[in-house]
């Protein structure tokens, strides 16, 4: 099983391959970054799940807030610092103006395209 900083290094790695040369370069790193975090998150909320990248993809594809928010919950029931860690990140996107966030999670579910 990957860690946080793992997932998030490949996370980063598969947006920047399935984004066009033409947004990497006018996108906000901010933004790209904050994709690559939630993509890494929701990763590790699932690896516990035994659940595969596609059920990410559900969930980054329909924007589903609730499930961001569960995410989030059961992340932070887990009680070891780096689902603690993913929880405040998640959190701190779901929280992010809807304009913003939908930006992430766009950018995040070009890895499944």
């Amino acid at each position: 099983m990957e860690d946080l900083h793992q997932l998030t290094k490949r996370s980063r790695r598969e947006i920047e391959v399935h984004t066009p040369a033409v947004v990497l370069e006018s996108a906000n790193p901010y933004f790209l970054e904050n994709a690559s975090v939630l993509l890494a998150c929701l990763r590790l909320w699932l690896q516990d799940h035994d659940r595969p990248d596609q059920a990410v993809r559900e969930i980054l594809s329909t924007h589903d807030v609730a499930a961001l928010q569960d995410a989030v919950r059961e992340l932070r029931d887990r009680g070891n610092p780096e689902a603690q860690e993913a929880s405040q990140l998640i959190a701190g996107i779901v929280g992010m103006p809807e304009r913003d966030r939908q930006w992430i999670v766009s950018h995040a579910c070009l890895v499944f395209r």
